[in-house]
């Protein structure tokens, strides 16, 4: 039992620290480039481009954090928990739109389910192939749910 609390417990904290390290990798290079992920791609619109990267970050984000503190299911729900908590932190701190139950309620559900389906592929020796399905999760949710300003 104990052993079960504290590998939830790595997976929560490898969570927060994942998405905090993105978070400041993405910052870093805003601030130096003066470019934002909305600049990278000027054949799409913002919410296009914004979707489409969200995914792809995040997932290969988690996919690390995943890897390196050897996280397994179903610990992964806790590394979903960590990731959307410190996400919905810093969204709240940044742009202070935590204000609906669609807005954390189902980011929340994302970021478990992609946490689950990397670690069930990088068990089944197909990590390539988790990271990607959890990519086109990820970026078909964007497409569908989110709003960007």
């Amino acid at each position: 039992m104990a052993k079960h609390i504290l590998n939830a417990s790595i997976a929560f904290l490898a969570g927060i620290i994942g998405f905090g390290v993105l978070f400041l990798i993405l910052k870093f290079v805003a601030k130096t480039t003066g470019l934002t992920i909305l600049e990278f791609s000027p054949f799409f619109s913002k919410h296009y481009t914004q979707a489409l990267f969200n995914g792809l970050y995040e997932e290969l984000g988690k996919f690390l954090s995943i890897k390196s503190y050897k996280i397994e299911n179903p610990d992964s729900i806790f590394l979903g928990l960590g990731w959307s908590g410190m996400e919905a932190f810093i969204r709240h701190n940044t742009r202070g739109n935590i204000n609906s139950l669609s807005v954390r309620i189902t980011p929340t559900i994302l970021q478990i389910i992609t946490a689950m389906i990397i670690c069930y592929f990088i068990k089944r020796k197909k990590p390539v192939f988790g990271l990607l399905a959890a990519i086109i999760f990820h970026t078909g949710y964007d497409f569908i749910f989110c709003e960007y300003e």
